[in-house]
């Protein structure tokens, strides 16, 4: 059995390099025994660590076949491997083969399965790509490796000695085509080989990837061992210079610069009794840009047991000394210039082809080639080759000339060191030039393979380029008329296809010559499905703003516009022009917090909304909710095309599924000043609540309609928004609703009733239906109460929900709820279902109100004073009736509620003598006592009978007695007196009885103690056990003696379906006591537990093992318990952490050893596992003494990331725990991320869980890591402690946060200001909360700022951050002493302590918002020169006639007329007219079915030709401010239609006086309208300024 793998202690991550271990005889093996091998991990597995790195070609390829002898799987280990490419001699012998290795799919996929095999694995941790493969193009790499990744061969992707712009490259192919993306680089890196920090580093950091460092030590040579290049080194070393791997390191560490460095380092380190190895490590650890938190780790080797046991303990040591530090620093600084600050993986690594071998240090370092481009690396040696000429050619010329001997030596060193150099540049020039050649051929046969499909960059560019060519070839050259859509739709498919999958050809492309290519696919002569591609392409060639901008400028707004006129049967059409206006808003909005962010027209916007309001038309839905976002983008734009009238209208009129959506909408521009000026109050969002205030004589059918509509009345209301908008005008909204309940139907009044229940989130229990039904509420039918839960629970703590319903509780009871609620149960003196419901509201909001409101305002509501008026009534008998039953029947509800739904358990087991529960204790004394009065008065004959059956008159054998019968007589019978002395006297029961207790008879004196039968019997009489153990020998992997059985007794269906199940509970039960723990383990149960927790597939029966041992005594249950929980299989690991999990939230007392496994869980590689651990770890630190205890245990949690974050703050709270993360530089840390990030977090994290839970009811399915109750807050958690506030008070954080509020704290306008607010706002009230903190809100006077954004902010939202940061501040008694005197009561308990809610005296000034003056868009002159043509002018009348639906069909028959007669038909063949008809419906409102009708009375098909002369027309036509109108009697008739370009946004309601043919001429526009039906104008939604044809009225 393996033993559980240790906590880990280092600050990083290590994992174990197995290149090193292999087989015996083979090169670089220095541990080739497996035992030694399983020695060496086990210890690698105490400190806490399981990763294990190896590779293919490791020790001549059997590394892997060792590691796969091992069972490393038990152990918990995960291995890695990696392959390199290899093509060259030089590379074959570096890796020690003869073999060639590409990176293609099928090269790559044998040599994993190889590796797979002699790992004896099926999946692998990690697998790497050991070097490039510059010869196959990456893309075919990739996708190689994605292939695999699918395959399930291996979790991880990692990558090794890439340069960092390749690691680009590759993340930028793996991203574009969704393939795995590499998430670990394994590079070489120490403190004297820092070459990866200045390039390749930052590049890991911006795309996600872990760094593993390896030779940490310098393959040995940073152990201190060597101090000059004289020293010998041991034959089979990692620097023997007569092996490979020799030549390899000598090259990258064998020089004088770094001899130097290690000496200056070693003087330092002796100085501190630091060994070098323990530098080199220790400076890793806490002093290298390496961290956990990035996923990065340490790869250490192996050379011998006692190495690796020192190494490991080095490692999980501090840092290192100033001084150390500083010399390890010079040391880099020392060999940095024989290195290049790029990101290679050594300095002077060959680059072609992968190849990973060094140069000699007498010949040339090749490092400058790292990076460049095969023929960049030519031409560098080139120019390398004329310069060691050169030196050449002057060494001899030196030679020819008369030179001293020493000279002369010198000068023919320097001769034989060119020639060698010469002689290696010409070397690798030959060699890149042949790997060119084979890239150049393999590059070429795969760009013709891609050439079909077009997946590569350049393919793909010059494919879309084709495609545009062929596009526009058409226009010019169209090929057969009856064939040219199909080829317009085959070719701008294609290029849709492109686009599609090749991001980057989007941005290389223009969209004007994209959308010059494919325009003339959308005239009207081109089929649906011709323009509904071209839409596409449009629609996929979107990727910026500017793109947007480009798009506009090409007239593309005519084309649209006309394919949302087109009917359902151009639906194909239809949709993709949709989805092209959604792409233009998506990418082309830019949000600067005003108008003109959305970058659409008015006239595209009126013809969309003009499709929202089709009933019948398919993307109705759509289109409402664009708008929906619409107008949260940009209001004003959508304000002047009639956008918001129209969802005003479809929130109050339309389909109740998209109401919701609109609610949320308008709620979101109410929160915002500049917004809801679009709004009038009253009118606009009011007409959301007419559904059910106007629901009287709707019919039963409207029922639906109304609960659908409540639903989105308790959102709105849940809504600060919401709840303020309604609460204005003295709260005429939010009374409307309460008058509904006293409206004559009965329908709509249980409606509304209902809608209270959910909107003071009443949950009603199952015995409401039996008050409801008439019976009495003593009643129940068997219900019962619920069982008391097995341990006790803290008084119940307030929610931030509570908080708010009790503002609502408030509101409410302030438009006289109760008072409606009474007038309903005054109706039927006896009761009705409608009147008994309405009892049950006013109980649950007088629970509500005495629990969440301050005594002064719930002593008004319990009062109910016309309750006990009319109880009290003797004039009026049926008033009285009602007043008691009422009265009644709410004293009998919470009598029973409270026995029924105990909600709290008591903290103190001694009950109040007037409980409830008290008389439930006094009925079960008097059932006793009944009992004993009925034994004493037993009869004679009965008596007598009941002595003879105890058989004490009959024999003295005590064997044969019957205790129970006696029992019974002495606690009864015998208590009388009477009975008594028969017994004594007449019977002499007494004397036989009292003989068998007599000492010296040696009956009762002799018997035992305690019979140890059953166990003697058990053990060893009895084949049970024996049974039991071959029953788990049938499954037990390990028992090779056992017979197989096809169907064993502990078979999954015996188990599923079976008693056999409840074997477990027996041995479980034996656990329980120390003779059954024997018993256990003399027949090896627990041995058989350990084997069976290996089973892969039987968790179902390691699942009962573990829940019913035993683990009150430490032993082999604990044993099991924690085998399951480190067990190789998750769901094992999940059951054993939330069973070890129960036992600690069911234990009365904290155990330190359940604790200390569940700390152990939090290093699981497991994220589930790490999951659970913290989720019960944080619910069991509720308790101060097991926070104590665990905070004593110091567990590390930075690993956890945000998972622990709770955790954290929770040890914070304590003096302990504060001071253990302030020595560990974890408040310092977060500290700073609060202050510049979590502030923000925490905001979104509260309003995210109020919205949810407050639109959804269910409070438990939406909680962000909290329950409702405020979340910790870091601020806050340091508050509590005494160092926590000293650091607060150092860092200044406070005095930041005070000025903020006061600068900016009534902002309106500026979005990131005001959620800043809000998290300045909420960080202040969690200080406030505490004792200590509370000192710097009265310092800085901070409380009244807060009280003044509370009634004065212009933002509801801020204002309910207010409401709430002022209830946390009343969470102690001086916060809320300091509350009570601006007039903010807070609730206190019974006790006197507040309970975190307070509530303002005057709620009304905290609910009002100020009133706002109506904005008026700013309406931009389109204004034309009108029509000099009498039939154009009386055309254009009648087609704006067609605005008004009650003169519409007199237009519409004069229109047909009109085209029907020859001297019209040129006003509808003209493209001039046909833009004044464009603008005319672009700037008033049509219905789709008109504006259709308007379009097919032109016989114009729209195309390229049109479009230009629209253009030319719109140039023509536009007038100037000083265009005077025409001296003819058109005027008259110009006054029909008023001037043309004049906005006009018509309502088809307006009276037809509006189109009197003799009304005045055109007036000045005034401010207000000269009449507004406002009855019609509110139920429809549209503006009450809305006038006919840019005309006032007449």
């Amino acid at each position: 059995m393996s033993s559980p793998v240790g906590t880990p202690k280092t600050k990083l991550n290590i994992v174990m390099g197995a290149a090193t271990f292999g087989e015996e005889g083979r090169p670089a093996v220095r541990i080739h025994d497996l035992d030694e091998i399983e020695a060496l991990l086990d210890i690698f597995r105490l400190h806490g660590h399981t990763d294990v790195d190896t590779a293919y070609f490791y020790t001549g390829g059997t590394s892997e076949v060792v590691l796969g002898k091992i069972d490393w799987k038990s152990k918990g280990l995960k291995l890695e491997t990696k392959l390199p490419a290899i093509f060259n001699e030089e590379q074959k012998t570096v890796h020690g083969t003869e073999e060639s290795v590409s990176h293609t799919y099928e090269d790559i996929k044998s040599h994993l399965l190889k590796s797979l095999k002699a790992l004896d694995s099926e999946q692998l941790e990690i697998f790497y790509l050991h070097t490039p493969d510059r010869s196959t193009p990456y893309e075919v790499t990739m996708k190689a490796i994605d292939a695999l990744h699918r395959e399930g061969y291996f979790r991880r992707f990692g990558i090794s000695n890439y340069t960092s712009w390749e690691v680009a490259e590759l993340v930028g192919i793996c991203k574009a085509n969704g393939y795995v993306v590499p998430s670990v680089y394994q590079g070489l890196y120490n403190a004297v080989h820092r070459a990866v920090e200045p390039e390749l580093i930052p590049c890991l950091r911006k795309f996600g990837i872990s760094f593993y460092a390896f030779n940490p030590l310098g393959g040995g040579f940073f152990t201190g061992r060597y101090s000059s290049s004289e020293d010998d080194v041991g034959e089979g070393t990692r620097f023997d210079p007569s092996a490979v791997q020799g030549k390899l390191y000598r090259n990258r560490y064998w020089n004088e610069h770094y001899f130097e460095a290690t000496s200056a380092i070693r003087a330092i380190a002796d100085a501190h009794e630091l060994s070098m190895a323990e530098v080199a490590l220790r400076w890793l650890c806490h002093h290298s840009v390496l961290k956990r938190d990035f996923g990065d780790s340490v790869l250490i080797g192996a050379s011998s047991l006692k190495h690796v046991k020192q190494n490991l303990v080095d490692l999980e040591k501090g840092p290192l000394p100033e001084n150390v530090i500083e010399a390890l620093d010079k040391g880099w600084e020392t060999v940095k210039p024989i290195h290049i600050s790029s990101p290679a993986p050594s300095s002077i690594t060959l680059v072609v082809n992968g190849t990973v071998s060094d140069a000699s240090p007498d010949s040339l370092s090749f490092a400058e080639l790292e990076g460049k481009e095969p023929k960049e690396q030519l031409e560098f040696l080139e120019a390398l080759i004329v310069k060691e000429n050169r030196i050449k050619d002057g060494a001899e010329n030196l030679l020819n000339m008369r030179l001293d001997d020493i000279l002369r030596e010198k000068v023919v060193s320097e001769l034989k060191t060119a020639s060698i150099r010469i002689k290696a540049i010409m070397d690798r020039k030959a060699v890149i030039e042949t790997a060119l050649r084979k890239h150049t051929r393999r590059r070429g046969e795969h760009e013709r393979e891609l050439d079909e499909r077009g997946d590569d960059f350049r393919t793909a560019l010059r494919n879309a380029q084709d495609c545009i060519s062929s596009l526009i070839s058409f226009k010019s050259e169209p090929p057969d008329p009856s064939n040219l859509d199909k080829e317009l739709v085959k070719v701008m498919t294609k290029l849709v296809g492109i686009l599609q999958r090749n991001l980057r050809v989007r941005y290389e492309l223009t969209i004007s010559e994209i959308a010059q290519s494919v325009i003339f696919a959308l005239a009207d002569t081109r089929t649906k499905e011709c323009r509904a591609v071209a839409y596409r392409v449009l629609r996929h060639s979107l990727v910026d703003p500017e793109s947007v901008k480009k798009l506009k400028e090409q007239e593309i707004d005519w084309y649209i516009i006309r394919s949302l006129h087109r009917d359902n049967k151009f639906a194909v059409e239809k949709e993709q022009v949709i989805k092209l206006i959604r792409s233009i808003v998506g990418v082309g909005t830019v949000s600067n917090g005003g108008p003109g962010g959305v970058p659409l027209s008015e006239p595209v916007l009126r013809a969309f909304i003009a499709v929202a309001e089709q009933a019948d038309d398919p993307f109705r839905f759509i289109c409402i909710q664009t708008l929906a976002e619409l107008v949260i983008l940009d209001t004003d734009l959508v304000d002047r095309a009639g956008g918001i009238r129209f969802l005003l209208h479809a929130a109050g009129e339309g389909p109740v599924e998209i109401t919701p959506i609109l609610a949320s909408t308008f709620l979101h521009i109410i929160d915002s000043p500049r917004t809801r000026a679009y709004l009038r109050v009253g009118t606009d969002l009011e007409i959301v609540l007419t559904a059910v205030t106007d629901a009287y004589g709707k019919g039963p059918d409207h029922a639906e309609r109304m609960k659908s509509y409540t639903r989105v009345i308790q959102v709105m209301l849940r809504t600060w928004s919401g709840l303020m908008y309604f609460c204005m005008e003295e709260m005429g909204a939010v009374r409307s609703l309460v008058d509904t309940l006293r409206l004559p139907s009965l329908e709509s009044r249980e409606v509304v009733l209902n809608m209270f229940f959910e909107i003071f989130n009443i949950k009603s229990p199952e015995w409401y239906q039996t008050f409801i039904a008439g019976k009495r509420l003593t009643t129940y039918h068997g219900l019962k109460p619920p069982e008391p839960e097995p341990q006790e629970r803290t008084v119940q703590t307030l929610k931030l929900t509570d908080q708010y319903i009790a503002l609502l509780i408030l509101v409410f009871t302030n438009v006289g709820l109760l008072e409606a609620l009474i007038s309903i149960m005054e109706e039927v003196p006896t009761g009705s279902v409608l009147s008994r419901k309405a009892t049950l509201l006013v109980g649950e909001i007088l629970q509500i109100s005495n629990r969440v409101l301050p005594l002064s305002v719930a002593a008004r509501i319990q009062a109910l004073p016309s309750i006990f008026a009319m109880a009290s009534n003797y004039d009026d008998g049926q008033q009285r009736l009602v007043g008691a039953s009422t009265l009644s029947a709410l004293d009998s509800f919470n009598r029973n509620r409270t026995r029924l739904e105990p909600g709290v358990v008591k903290t103190s087991s001694r009950l109040r003598a007037n409980s409830v529960d008290d008389a439930v204790r006094r009925g079960q004394r008097q059932v006793e006592q009944a009992k004993l009065k009925l034994g004493m008065q037993m009869d004679d004959k009965t008596f007598q009978s009941s002595l003879l059956e105890t058989q004490v008159m009959l024999t003295k054998d005590h064997a044969k007695w019957n205790f129970d019968t006696l029992q019974e007589i002495i606690e009864g019978p015998l208590l009388h007196p009477k009975r008594m002395d028969e017994a004594i006297k007449g019977a002499r029961f007494i004397r036989r009885l009292m003989t068998f207790f007599h000492p010296f008879s040696h009956r009762f004196s002799d018997m035992h103690r305690i019979k140890m039968d059953g166990i003697r019997y058990l053990s060893s009489e009895d084949p049970f056990m024996g049974q039991i153990v071959k029953c788990f020998a049938q499954l037990d992997p390990f028992n090779s003696q056992a017979a197989p059985d096809s169907d064993p007794m502990f078979s999954k269906r015996r188990i599923a379906e079976t008693l056999t199940y409840g074997y477990l509970e027996m041995l479980g039960t034996l656990s329980k006591h120390k003779e059954g723990i024997e018993i256990l383990e003399n027949y090896k149960i627990f041995t058989a537990f350990y084997h069976l927790s290996d089973l892969k597939s039987r968790d179902d029966l390691i699942k009962g093992i573990i829940e019913n041992l035993d683990y009150s005594t430490d032993g082999h249950p604990r044993i099991v318990l924690s085998k399951a929980l480190t067990s190789s299989h998750k769901r094992i690991q999940l059951h054993a952490t939330q069973h070890l999990g129960e036992l600690i939230r069911n234990s009365p007392a904290a155990n330190s050893w359940t604790l200390r496994l569940l700390l152990t869980q939090l290093y699981d590689p497991s994220v589930e596992v790490r999951k659970l651990a913290v989720d019960y770890l944080e619910e069991a630190c509720e308790a101060k003494d097991i926070l104590e205890m665990v905070v004593e245990m110091r567990p590390v949690m930075d690993h956890l990331g945000e998972m622990g974050n709770s955790l954290l703050l929770k040890f914070m709270s304590t003096p302990t725990g504060f001071r253990y993360l302030y020595d560990a530089g974890y408040i310092d840390r977060e500290m700073d991320i609060w202050f510049e990030e979590h502030n923000i977090y925490y905001v979104v994290q509260v309003e995210v869980f109020l919205s949810q839970v407050f639109s959804s009811n269910e409070e438990e399915e939406h909680t962000l890591g909290f329950e409702g109750t405020v979340p910790p807050h870091f601020y806050g958690e340091m508050a509590k402690t005494e160092l926590g506030c000293q650091v607060l008070q150092e860092k200044g954080h406070f005095g930041d946060f005070a000025q903020f509020i006061r600068q900016h704290g009534h902002e309106s306008e500026d979005t990131e200001l005001i959620m800043k607010l809000k998290s300045v706002l909420w960080a202040v009230g969690n200080i406030g909360a505490t004792e200590g903190g509370l000192f710097f809100l009265e310092e800085e006077e901070i409380i009244p700022a807060v009280l003044s954004i509370a009634n004065k902010s212009l933002i509801p939202s801020v204002r309910g951050t207010c409401f709430f940061v002022l209830g946390l501040i009343s969470t102690t008694s001086q916060g809320a002493e300091i509350l009570d005197d601006y007039n903010w009561e807070a609730t206190l308990t019974p006790m006197g302590m507040p309970t975190g809610l307070c509530i303002p005296v005057d709620v009304g000034e905290f609910l009002s918002l100020p009133s706002w003056k109506q904005h008026v868009p700013d309406v931009t002159s389109t204004q034309l020169i009108p029509p000099t043509s009498e039939p154009e002018l009386e055309a254009l009348t009648a087609i704006q006639k067609l605005a008004n639906t009650v003169i519409a069909n007199a237009a519409s028959r004069s229109l047909a007329r009109m085209k029907s007669r020859p001297e019209y038909r040129s006003v509808f063949t003209s493209p001039a007219m046909l833009y004044r008809v464009f603008h005319t419906i672009s700037t008033s409102r049509y219905r789709l079915p008109v504006r259709r009708y308007i379009m097919d009375l032109f016989n114009i098909e729209l195309d390229e030709e049109v479009v230009a002369a629209m253009v030319e027309a719109s140039k023509k036509f536009k007038a100037n401010s000083l265009h005077p109108p025409p001296k003819t009697d058109l005027n008259r008739r110009l006054s029909m239609f008023g001037n043309l370009g004049r906005r006009s946004s018509v309502s088809d309601d307006e009276d037809d006086d509006e189109m009197n043919e003799d009304s005045s001429p055109v007036l000045p526009k005034r401010e207000e309208p000269a009449f507004a039906l406002r009855p019609v104008h509110r139920i429809a939604g549209f503006a009450v300024e809305s006038i006919a044809m840019g005309r006032e009225p007449g």
